[in-house]
């Protein structure tokens, strides 16, 4: 039963062959005619490879994942419409109604950002103009680069008037402990309590300058634990001073680093061939449809008058 039927089905389509055979062949023209440059016009693309590098990823993200948040900023979209003035390009009136969201759509339709299976980023921008193509496609890596630059220098700035803000308290605390330690110096002779203790000791007992020494025994005991106390936390704040001031020229050091923060894998190039549309693909699929609509109309047609 299923072998007549695809007889039958075989004798319907060869019985309007010459019909089928005219149709598709009025698709391929049609296709021909539909794929040319004058009907639709051609597209080229641009495309450039990169690997993120010298940024710090938040949270749990990785670097590439967190280059494409930055990629999808408005800023760089904004900044590549109104560099390129795309409106115009576009042929979207400003300031109408949903200008701004054709904007977007016509931007989203001829520019994409993705991930490639190596954690790269891939940037692709289509355009009838293969030069315009490529300027698009490097003005948003470029563009890229600024604000992960600003953003880089911004944090660095923070960074660095942190410490500066803790350098100056730390100056401040060592100031204060510094003048507490004057007088005790100044007025009580009191320097370094171990070695003075010592020697006023070895003074005192043994008759050399003994009033002298013992005047200072007098001062050490009196002022020696309050000496040691300030030399203790003076030592202990110089040393954190002095660390803070690594960290602030550090940060100031980064600051002022010229990093680039893209390892381009694939340079972007002026096309010299079309993207879209692919002409034989649409001579090829509208020719397919119409042979596969034809045969099956013919066959309903047929069944129908049989009936």
């Amino acid at each position: 039963m299923i072998t007549m039927n695809w007889l039958l089905m075989k004798e319907y389509v060869l019985k309007h062959i010459r019909i089928i055979t005219l149709l598709t062949a009025v698709a391929m023209v049609l296709g021909v005619v539909v794929s040319h440059p004058a009907v639709i016009k051609p597209k080229y693309k641009s495309r450039i490879v990169f690997y993120p590098s010298n940024i710090s990823p938040y949270s749990k993200e990785s670097e590439t994942e967190q280059a494409l948040q930055f990629m999808d900023a408005s800023y760089i979209r904004d900044n590549v419409i109104k560099q390129f003035d795309l409106y115009t390009h576009y042929d979207i009136a400003p300031n109408q109604p949903k200008s701004l969201f054709y904007m977007h759509g016509v931007y989203g339709e001829n520019v994409r950002v993705s991930k490639t299976n190596y954690e790269a980023i891939e940037v692709i921008v289509v355009d009838e103009d293969a030069q315009m193509a490529y300027n698009m496609v490097n003005a948003i890596v470029d563009l890229y680069n600024k604000k992960v630059k600003q953003l880089h220098e911004q944090k660095s700035n923070e960074v660095a008037a942190l410490y500066l803000v803790q350098m100056q308290q730390q100056q401040r605390y060592i100031d204060s402990l510094a003048a507490l330690e004057q007088p005790l110096r100044e007025q009580y002779g009191v320097l370094s309590y171990d070695i003075q203790v010592e020697q006023a000791t070895k003074g005192a007992y043994q008759g050399t300058r003994s009033a002298d020494a013992q005047k200072l025994l007098a001062n050490l005991a009196k002022y020696g634990n309050a000496s040691q106390n300030i030399g203790a936390q003076l030592e202990l704040l110089r040393i954190d001073y002095a660390k803070s001031v690594e960290f602030y020229f550090n940060a100031l050091k980064e600051r002022n680093n010229k990093f680039t923060f893209t390892n381009v894998v694939v340079d972007a190039f002026v096309a010299d061939k079309k993207h879209y549309p692919v002409r034989w693909l649409i001579v090829v699929s509208l020719a397919l449809s119409t042979l596969v609509l034809s045969c099956i109309g013919a066959i309903v047609i047929e069944a129908r008058q049989q009936r």
